[in-house]
């Protein structure tokens, strides 16, 4: 299943959250579909994962430079669409 991440870290811990994603191992059941970051600590990450725990499994050692992690779901638009309110 596809799932988004938004984050938001300490900016001024940017440093360390890098060196402790890059030193990261493979999660299992995590495959990491592309990552962006933004240089005032903002995030975004689309996950390939088996569920959301793999997902919080794969987070666990980054949370001390963490503010916020969303994770979602990553459905198509026609999805999303239906779930629109109607007017």
């Amino acid at each position: 299943m596809l799932f988004v991440a938004l984050v938001e870290s300490d900016a001024t811990k940017l440093k360390e959250l890098a060196e402790t994603a890059r030193n990261l191992g493979a999660v299992e059941g995590v495959r990491v579909i592309s990552a962006y970051g933004t240089p005032v600590g903002r995030g975004v990450t689309i996950f390939e994962a088996d569920n959301e725990e793999a997902i919080f499994r794969y987070y666990t050692p980054m949370l001390p430079f963490l503010k916020k992690v969303e994770i979602y779901p990553a459905l198509p638009l026609e999805k999303v669409i239906s779930f629109a309110p109607r007017e």
